[in-house]
């Protein structure tokens, strides 16, 4: 969570992460089509993330949109209150 302060922008909606073996997937997801300003944030998160892992550890961002994305079931590490009071999902 350390990692997004500084990094969220207002078109951001919620972020989550999934540790696969030794591949960290950040997904990170928005209102909007994330700019490349709104991507370069993301990827310095995970630059900041991937500090905290030693190799063989790697990451993978993926970005998406919000509206696309069920709620439930999601490991959320950063979700924005606007995400989920308009969503059709439950969470």
């Amino acid at each position: 969570m350390r990692a997004l302060v500084e990094e969220v922008t207002g078109n951001l909606a919620g972020v989550y992460a999934i540790l696969d073996g030794t591949q960290v997937h950040i997904y990170a997801l928005f209102f909007q089509r994330p700019t490349d300003e709104d991507r370069e944030h993301i990827e310095l998160a995970a630059t900041s993330v991937m500090a905290d892992y030693d190799a063989p550890f790697t990451i993978e961002t993926h970005f998406g949109l919000i509206s696309d994305t069920p709620r439930k079931g999601i490991p959320w590490i950063f979700l924005r209150a606007e995400a989920y009071d308009d969503s059709p999902h439950e969470l």
